[in-house]
């Protein structure tokens, strides 16, 4: 059997030894930034899967969330690990919206 080639897209190889931690440092004063790139690194997601998380996806007691492809019309369910989910309610005690992430803070300041 033949692994993939997981460096096919990309020259660079993903983050190690405490670099994704040292990335999200360097965001955690902008929580839905810290978020949305916490989401990326730890579990995996891409920019349209995260920005269109609800909460109503997120289950805490199982430590998952439901992603939806709307173009393929499918979804699946993405366990995340228990320092996402700490973060997730933390999170979701200071956001109000619908959405886990949401950006309109950043796109009305351009």
């Amino acid at each position: 059997m033949e692994l993939p080639n997981i460096f096919k897209k990309h020259d660079e190889p993903p983050l190690v030894n405490g670099q994704a931690e040292m990335f999200l440092a360097g965001v955690r004063t902008e929580p839905e930034l810290h978020i949305a790139f916490s989401f990326a690194l730890y579990a995996g997601l891409g920019e349209n899967e995260t920005l269109a998380l609800r909460w109503e996806d997120v289950d805490y007691t199982a430590q998952s969330v439901i992603v939806y492809d709307t173009r393929r019309k499918t979804q699946r369910t993405v366990y995340i690990p228990k320092k996402l989910t700490e973060m997730l309610k933390a999170h979701k005690n200071k956001q109000a919206g619908r959405f886990v992430v949401s950006l309109s803070p950043y796109l009305l300041n351009k």
